[in-house]
């Protein structure tokens, strides 16, 4: 009768936590999707050279209604300047690049992007890092 019992529970409790399931999984804090301007600084490998306030263009989507973990990832192309870079008379201007990016917003709203590739000359390595913060009233 206690083995009855007891394997009664068991089944009750087994079916109460099939029943109630997990918690849901959490949803993007906001929408990244939309296009962003600000500025990018750093130092150049050849000669040390600092950079500062060069323009930065992100344009970015990202679908909040995929289910979980597809709605935290964010896609988009970054456009660099780099006509802030002082380079020698004889060197032409670079062009601005265009680079697609793949990254996640994370729950606490810090967005990650990177992109890569390498050719047979140069590899490059794209890695943007910050905390998102929702500044509209339209999540």
């Amino acid at each position: 009768m206690v083995r009855s019992f007891v394997a009664a529970i068991a089944v009750v409790a087994v079916t109460a936590v099939l029943i109630a399931g997990c918690p849901p999984p959490p949803k993007p804090p906001f929408a990244m999707t939309g296009d962003y301007s600000g500025t990018w600084s750093g130092t150049s490998s050849d000669n040390a050279q600092q950079v500062t306030d060069c323009d930065l263009e992100l344009s970015l989507t990202q679908n909040v209604n995929a289910a979980f973990p597809t709605d935290h990832v964010v896609n988009g192309t970054v456009t660099i300047d780099y006509s802030c870079i002082t380079l020698p008379d004889w060197v032409e201007d670079p062009v601005p690049s265009v680079v697609n990016v793949t990254g996640v917003l994370q729950d606490n709203g810090t967005l990650t992007l990177v992109s890569g590739g390498c050719t047979t000359a140069l590899c490059v390595l794209l890695t943007l890092n910050g905390t998102a913060q929702d500044a509209g009233p339209d999540g």
